[in-house]
């Protein structure tokens, strides 16, 4: 107190935020003061001097009220609350003054709906307050915790009691102590923000104001959350809690706000703006941002939060960044960008920026080039499936297709890389190498992926878990060189289906995977290609090489669907080998109204432990053909088999292979338990049917699947002229050709090879037989002349004239004397051995009967010319 200058001084050490001071002097009625630190106010009461002390009577006993007999109580609807007095009875209508924290409420007649005012139910012995305010004035504020309340009647002295809400929402009266609220708020935010770019749109989808709603959290993914505790104390992991719609901490929405402002200790300008807003909404505890991101640079993210009680906290902060755009992947995925785990091993949690079209270069000799770091286990896109981070650009696809792709993704050796909603544009090759591995998780690949030798491809499976998962597709195609391992992949095709990003210049039924040389299969590996778009259903395999299926391991390929009128696509086309100790399922694509798919064209050996091979059904409307389960020069030696071409069914009814068919996108794996195979027989029924090759023949087995040659053997040849014996006068001897024949099957080889025949051999006299033969008339023979008188008929068909005369046969023809025989030889094996039935002699005696006949028919034909009759039919 400072006496010269009539100043009275009180500090504000007093604990809680309000306090009531009483001064009292001589000659004066106590002056009141109701002090609040919150705002350095203080409410006075009135001062008023009295007279000089005169003698009074002796005041009347005061009576007290015993706190333990006041309680709280709030109506049905939570809008009141109800202070009641148990003892002493009639004290509510002795009740003279209601005061919060030193300041009188006005008493009212009837119920009240605001803070400032209280109502009297002296029948009940109860006073009626409001539990919540709908007015915006601050002298209308409702109880709060901390508050104190002094209740003033006559005859009694001042009850002060302390309103109180624990951390679990509950109010209470308790003495007051002049302490204030017990009870202090925390609020703290956790997550990420991800990167945006300048120019970006829509980065978080959210609806409007925060006092309600909820909003799907795409780009943000920041939790907020609080804590009520004690003060003092800080609070423990049991006490934080979301602040949402079920957090006991009740909020007032109207007065939580979300700041951002530039991080200037990062280098980032005081005046630079994020063009962003941000949103909290304590009905689903998400803290968002909004707006169309502006200046580049680090924003600081933290969020305010007021409690109905008037409690206040202010949170961490967390990173927001806004990239230009222009940066390159090179700079952006280095070791100090990336997230370390206890493992040793990093995490690109998330990419930065989402969008990275430029590559720059870390690869030494090479533009546009990446080599990933070797600790990098797993590259985030984004933590939320469907949004994606973005690398590379659309390319157009015949130059993706000629292979000029100008940028490239290494995964190098001793990388283990999952790439998680990621889309790899089509301007992008990743390159496995040796000693490397990439698996795809809910990613998209436009491009092409090439598996070196020794590098290792997976998809849609989780190593951790060891199960299958979805959501990552191949638009481009899977390329594996020798030497190459695939395991445990869910692969499927979007090829037709997406679009080449912002381009439509792609359909295609190229293969989705294509092995060269030798390839490893290890685990289970599903393949199926895209449904037709402008062509037949996609190929899913092409093996040039050998395919090599591990023990154990299995490998299901589908050809792609064919749409509407297109044929269904062919599961594998093989130009090589598939063996193992392993299971093939090969499935040719379902069709609408086209031709089925074939299970396996082409030509090699399939020689896995087990087979199961199906031809796709195909329908009457549009005289369709049922697929093949093999097509082509393909030699199946497994032993255990299903091998059945597709069949034709009427349109409309089911497909009856509709069960073995995979869903893609929602199952996990194919139908694995329905492919079942038989044991294989190599069972001939009949003997007399025969197979060969150039070099051997045998007999087929009764199953037409069979691959087995039963009873090969070597072909046995002998020659054999190519002329009839009846048509041997119509070639010279030069123009004769012969063939070798197998004696048991009739495979033929050096067609149309040339006779030719021996020098020509006069013989001696001796060589003559000894009857000689009668020579035939070097002239045309004559014919016995008709007689001058009619010869008796000969008897003939009742449908002939019985006048018909009869002719005197034709002498018969013989060889001349001065013909030679020449022997023609076989030439078989170098024999000259002659051959019966076609030798020469043969020949010129046929040939001189001919003569004879010949000319003997003539003279019959004159002579019948003469007569008007004919002789012969």
């Amino acid at each position: 107190m400072s006496g010269s200058d009539a100043k009275l001084y009180i500090g504000e050490g007093f604990d809680g935020d309000t306090a009531v001071c009483v001064i009292t002097a001589e000659g004066y009625k106590p002056l009141t003061l109701t002090l609040n630190k919150t705002n350095h106010s203080a409410v006075i009461g009135a001062v008023t001097p009295t007279a000089a002390p005169t003698a009074s009577p002796t005041p009347a006993p005061t009576k007290t009220v015993d706190i333990k007999d006041v309680t709280l109580e709030s109506d049905t609807f939570g809008s009141d609350w109800y202070i009641k007095v148990a003892k002493p009875e009639g004290y509510v209508s002795d009740v003279t003054d209601f005061k919060v924290n030193g300041v009188s409420w006005e008493e009212k007649s009837y119920n009240v709906s605001s803070g400032g005012a209280y109502r009297k139910y002296a029948d009940d012995n109860y006073i009626q307050i409001a539990q919540k305010s709908y007015s915006a004035s601050e002298n209308e504020v409702p109880v709060r915790s901390g508050d104190v309340i002094t209740i003033s009647a006559k005859g009694y002295e001042d009850l002060n009691l302390k309103f109180v809400v624990d951390a679990n929402g509950k109010a209470s009266l308790v003495a007051g102590d002049g302490k204030g609220d017990p009870y202090e708020l925390h609020v703290k935010i956790e997550g990420s923000f991800e990167a945006a770019i300048v120019g970006q749109k829509d980065y978080d989808g959210v609806s409007g104001a925060s006092t309600g709603g909820s909003t799907s959290n795409r780009n943000s993914n920041v939790t907020v959350y609080g804590a009520l505790v004690e003060k003092d104390k800080e609070p423990t992991d049991d006490d934080w809690q979301k602040l949402d719609n079920n957090s006991e901490i009740d909020l007032n929405g109207s007065k939580c706000k979300v700041s951002i402002v530039p991080d200037v200790e990062s280098g980032t300008p005081e005046d630079a703006d994020s063009g962003m807003s941000g949103v909290y909404m304590p009905i689903s505890s998400d803290l968002t941002l909004s707006g169309t991101p502006k200046d580049a640079g680090k924003y600081l993210v933290s969020v305010s939060i007021e409690d109905n009680q008037g409690r206040k906290a202010t949170s961490n902060t967390l990173p927001f960044m806004i990239y230009t755009g222009e940066e390159t992947l090179a700079e952006q995925i280095k070791i100090e960008n990336l997230k370390q785990y206890a493992n040793g091993l990093y995490a690109w949690d998330i990419m930065e920026p989402w969008a990275i079209k430029s590559f720059g270069s870390n690869v030494d000799g090479e533009e546009e080039s990446v080599r990933v770091p070797a600790d990098l286990e797993v590259w985030f896109g984004s933590h939320e499936s469907g949004t994606y981070g973005y690398l590379g650009y659309d390319l157009a696809w015949d130059e993706v297709e000629a292979g000029n792709i100008p940028q490239t993704l290494y995964i190098p050796a001793g990388c283990n890389l999952t790439l998680t909603n990621m889309e790899i544009l089509s301007s992008v090759r990743i390159v496995v190498e040796d000693g490397g591995k990439l698996t795809l998780d809910d990613s998209v690949v436009q491009g092409i992926i090439d598996v070196q030798g020794g590098g290792t491809f997976s998809m849609n499976y989780s190593a951790y878990s060891g199960e299958f998962k979805t959501g990552a597709s191949v638009c481009g195609q899977i390329r594996l060189a020798d030497g190459a391992i695939l395991e445990n992949a869910a692969i499927y095709s979007h090829a037709n289906y997406l679009a080449n990003g912002d381009l439509t210049d792609r359909t295609t039924s190229e293969p989705v995977v294509v092995t060269n040389g030798n390839v490893a299969v290890k685990g289970q590996v599903f393949i199926e290609g895209d449904d037709a778009g402008n062509e037949i259903g996609q190929t899913a395999l092409q093996v040039n090489g050998t395919l090599t299926l591990a023990g154990g391991a299995t490998l299901v390929a589908y050809g792609g669907g064919g749409m509407t009128y297109f044929a269904g696509g062919t599961a594998i086309d093989l130009n090589g080998t598939i063996t193992g100790n392993g299971k093939l399922v090969a499935i040719g694509g379902a069709p609408l109204f086209g031709d089925g798919g074939t299970a396996i064209s082409g030509s090699g050996i399939i020689s896995t432990s087990e087979t199961f091979l199906q031809g796709g059904t195909a329908f009457t409307s549009r005289d369709a053909k049922p697929g093949k389960a093999l097509n082509g020069d393909i030699t199946l030696t497994s032993q255990s088999r299903h091998v059945k071409d597709g069949t034709l069914e009427k349109t409309g009814t089911d497909d009856p292979l509709k069960a073995l068919y995979w869903n893609t996108g929602i199952e996990l794996i194919p139908p694995l338990d329905t492919f079942t195979t038989e044991q294989h027989t190599d069972a001939v029924t009949d003997t007399t049917v025969w197979k060969f090759d150039e070099n051997t023949h045998w007999n087929p087995c009764d199953d037409v699947t069979c691959s087995v040659h039963v009873n090969e053997a070597a072909h046995t040849f002998v020659w054999v002229n190519d002329e009839a014996e009846s048509d041997i006068s119509t070639r010279s001897i030069e123009a004769r050709t012969k063939h070798e024949e197998c004696t048991v099957c009739g495979y033929t080889r050096n067609e149309n090879t040339p006779i030719t025949p021996d020098p020509v051999v006069t013989p001696e006299p001796s060589a003559k037989p000894t009857a000689e033969p009668t020579t035939a008339p070097t002239t045309e023979p004559s014919v016995t002349p008709a007689p001058t008188t009619e010869p008796t008929a000969t008897p003939a068909p009742t449908t002939e004239p019985t006048t018909e005369p009869t002719t005197t046969p034709a002498p018969t023809a013989a060889p001349s004397a001065a013909a030679t025989v020449t022997p023609v030889p076989n030439n078989n094996n170098g024999s000259n051995t002659p051959k019966t039935g076609s030798d020469y002699i043969a020949v010129i005696f046929s040939i001189s009967l001919l003569t004879v006949s010949g000319a003997a028919i003539a003279a019959l034909v004159l002579l019948s010319k003469k007569r008007g009759k004919h002789v012969a039919k």
